[in-house]
């Protein structure tokens, strides 16, 4: 009952939120709020989203629905740190209901999930980091750490941007560390966007979710020519 009460709370305050918008951007701006909130600005005393907090919170002023957009990262939050919900809510709020009905995302069921990593988690033992080159919304890597007690890194590849976004807030708030890519395939062919996150800081990475728009930041690109002779050093998903 806990359960149904919280999740329809959040349906009720983003359909609030997003009215006079499409929903698939108000989805975007929760998103980067939820950036906003976990990440600090290492060179500043301020927050390192703070300028995308501002553009955005001015819009929703504008449409009297401000109060609303700010109440979702604090419900998701809770959601996720209380264990109220299966891993990956805001991925089955995704499918269901920002997604036009003409081109569905169609995610494997979370246990599903769980059964399918605890197969390639037996292959992974001496690997680095592990690799989802069609991330989405981060499913298969939050499975995998569930099924695995190694401090491996993780790295995902998409070729939707709102996906890699909701893919780095996913494991962010999962305490996965690595950073996921909006491009075409691991040679990161037609890169737009990256993300850096890290859960667990000391003195030289903060924790929170760093954007980059260099593809030659990237940490994938690294790997793939550092590991290429190591196939036992990494693990894929396809």
């Amino acid at each position: 009952m806990k359960t149904l009460h919280s999740l329809s709370s959040f349906v009720s305050v983003f359909e609030n939120a997003s009215k006079g918008k499409e929903a698939f951007r108000t989805f975007d701006d929760f998103l980067t709020l939820c950036m906003y909130h976990v990440t600090k600005d290492p060179h500043t005393d301020g927050m390192y989203y703070e300028n995308d907090f501002a553009r955005i919170s001015e819009a929703y002023k504008q449409s009297g629905t401000y109060d609303d957009l700010i109440r979702l990262p604090s419900i998701f939050f809770r959601l996720v740190l209380d264990r109220i919900l299966l891993p990956d809510m805001i991925g089955e709020f995704y499918m269901t209901a920002i997604t036009p009905e003409t081109n569905k995302t169609i995610l494997s069921p979370f246990p599903l999930c769980l059964e399918m990593t605890q197969l390639f988690s037996n292959d992974a033992d001496g690997a680095l980091c592990i690799l989802d080159t069609s991330v989405g919304t981060g499913r298969m890597l939050l499975a995998f750490e569930q099924n695995s007690r190694e401090g491996y890194s993780y790295y995902g590849i998409d070729t939707t941007p709102l996906l890699v976004k909701l893919a780095a807030v996913n494991m962010f708030m999962h305490n996965l560390n690595g950073e996921v890519v909006c491009a075409q395939d691991s040679g990161l062919e037609n890169f737009s966007i990256g993300y850096r996150i890290n859960h667990h800081p000391d003195h030289d990475d903060p924790k929170g979710i760093f954007k980059f728009e260099d593809k030659e930041e990237s940490e994938i690109l690294f790997l793939r020519d550092f590991l290429k002779e190591q196939p036992k050093k990494r693990l894929f998903f396809y």
